[in-house]
């Protein structure tokens, strides 16, 4: 970087100063400086004090910044751009870096000189006014955008999880289905081979498709089921059926008990009913395998509809009227891995019939989603989670409630603040609450937090009607 001389010509062209007379032009070359960067070069770096601003005179300056250990690219600058400290900014210190992607002239106006600057040239700091309030509303913008974008990559990465499960599941039972099946037609064949007649058929096959998976489940104690597969097993064994104990377990399991096995086998040659036992229960094995297939088919579409419902997909983006419950639930299973993780208790105490809320609904779930990502990672694990809603007709109430280690009064003071966060360095951007906050406000509700060791909870109120 390097100085070198500018002339009233130079500025003469710049929109930010288009208009201002000779004496005003000559005042800024005067106080100002001219800067010279090499493709590359840099004005300031993150930390240093914000002690100027700086007008783009020619080229380009790339802005970036280090936001939780990534590096994002965030905007450029051109010809007419300005950066760096403005009037009546509260800037301190600078944020990020700026780096030349081309040779570059930058006109540096230090901080000191800006009370004379505003006096000797009023009409300029009506447009860096402009220029601020510009810059604020963009800020907020990629503040917001940027909170959307974390919730979404720990949603994302939580729900990789979820539906790698199931889809595992039905996988893995798709192959075992697959060596069930050519089983079954070699015992099919072994069947045949004992001539039998059709009533003998038609008695083992009742009892293949008496067994429902899962048909004992909850209804027997762990010592009734080991009892009657242990009589199962033994008589099993007695018959020569291979893996007799594995097929007692698919029996009982299935709600198949000895007597019933005794009674349809009965009519059969001994030589038979090996292979007929073996025969149901490959049967009931591959019954078994397909209600896994459906049970995994359909955590996969719940866990879809959660994240269309979540996202509010396919939807009109305006206010309309929405499901609190709905809502509350489709955010609570995009976070299940991290839940789960965790091993959280949650508890949901409902409203009964809770009425319509008029929401923008993607930017509801992304409260609840903060609401509830913080009050996890103040928790323990095995912790307790509390959603509660109710109504008083008027407005609709949502309570996060969690047994963590509580906020102090100090910070509750400054909870909401932009950037305020308690979490460690590169946790946290302290953007979450604030966002939180905006949103609320926009849907003409509110939020406050009541905090003590042991128990913290968040307030939501937003008012009932039509959208």
């Amino acid at each position: 970087m390097s100085l070198s001389a500018v002339c009233a010509e130079d500025l003469r062209h710049n929109e930010i100063f288009e208009g201002l007379s000779d004496c005003q032009l000559e005042w800024l070359i005067e106080h100002a400086t001219c800067l010279e960067l090499e493709k590359g070069g840099s004005v300031w770096t993150a930390g240093k004090p914000a002690d100027a601003m700086f007008v783009v005179l020619q080229g380009r300056l790339q802005m970036y910044f280090d936001i939780a250990g990534q590096t994002l690219n965030i905007d450029s600058s051109w010809r007419n751009g300005v950066l760096g400290m403005l009037p009546f900014s509260r800037m301190t210190e600078f944020t990020g870096k700026t780096v030349a992607t081309e040779p570059t002239r930058v006109l540096r106006i230090a901080s000191r000189d800006f009370p004379d600057m505003l006096q000797q040239i009023p009409e300029l700091g009506y447009r860096l006014v402009g220029i601020l309030s510009d810059r604020i509303r963009e800020g907020t913008r990629i503040a917001e955008q940027r909170e959307k974008m974390m919730a979404l990559g720990k949603l994302a990465a939580g729900l990789s999880h979820e539906l790698n499960n199931p889809a595992a599941a039905v996988q893995r039972a798709a192959d075992e289905l697959s060596q069930r099946l050519q089983t079954s037609n070699a015992l099919v064949a072994r069947l045949a081979e004992h001539r039998l007649e059709p009533e003998q058929v038609r008695s083992i096959a009742s009892l293949r498709e008496m067994g429902q998976p899962g048909a004992t489940d909850g209804q027997l104690s762990t010592l009734e089921r080991s009892d009657r597969e242990d009589e199962l097993g033994d008589w099993l064994d007695e018959q020569g059926v291979e893996d007799a104990w594995m097929l007692a377990e698919a029996f009982i399991d299935a709600g198949i008990e000895l007597t019933a096995v005794r009674d349809s086998c009965g009519c059969l040659p001994e030589a038979a009913v090996a292979d007929a036992l073996a025969w149901i229960g490959s049967g009931l094995a591959a019954r078994q395998l397909l209600s896994q297939v459906s049970a995994a088919s359909a955590r996969i579409s719940e866990l879809v509809s959660s994240v269309k419902s979540y996202s509010h997909m396919d939807q009109n983006p305006d206010k309309a009227p929405a499901d609190i419950h709905q809502g509350l639930d489709s955010t609570l299973t995009m976070m299940g891995h991290k839940l789960k993780n965790k091993e959280v208790q949650l508890q949901r105490e409902y409203a009964q019939e809770m009425p319509a809320v008029s929401v923008q609904v993607s930017e509801i779930n992304q409260v609840w989603t903060n609401l509830i990502d913080n009050a996890v990672d103040a928790m323990a694990p095995g912790g307790r989670l509390e959603i509660r809603t109710e109504h008083d007709g008027c407005s609709a109430f949502v309570r996060v409630i969690d047994n963590g280690s509580g906020i102090s009064e100090e910070h509750q003071a400054r909870i909401f603040d932009p950037f305020y966060t308690t979490k460690a360095v590169g946790e946290g951007t302290g953007l979450g609450l604030d966002i939180v906050q905006r949103i609320i406000v926009q849907h003409d509700g509110e939020i406050t937090v009541e905090s003590e060791p042991g128990r913290t909870a968040f307030s939501v109120r937003l008012p009932v009607g039509q959208g």
